[in-house]
């Protein structure tokens, strides 16, 4: 089964950063680098670990600890 080991450093944050919520602009904006780019990672995240869906990242990220129950 994929897991959080399979996404490089890069990938990891842009996979948090979604699961949190922020649109690719500001995600773009906090790692300084394109929207287009923001969305390229985001679909090669979604790729490796074999998902179809934003809300299917948030759980992954959840099931992972990536995010912080509040």
């Amino acid at each position: 089964e994929p897991g959080l080991r399979d996404l490089s450093q890069r990938e990891q944050e842009v996979l948090a950063l979604t699961a949190e919520g922020y649109s690719s602009r500001e995600i773009g904006k906090k790692l300084f680098i394109s929207p287009k780019t923001v969305d390229t990672y985001r679909s090669r995240i979604m790729d490796k670990l074999g998902l179809n869906h934003r809300s299917e990242l948030v759980r992954f990220a959840l099931k992972v600890g990536l995010l912080k129950k509040s």
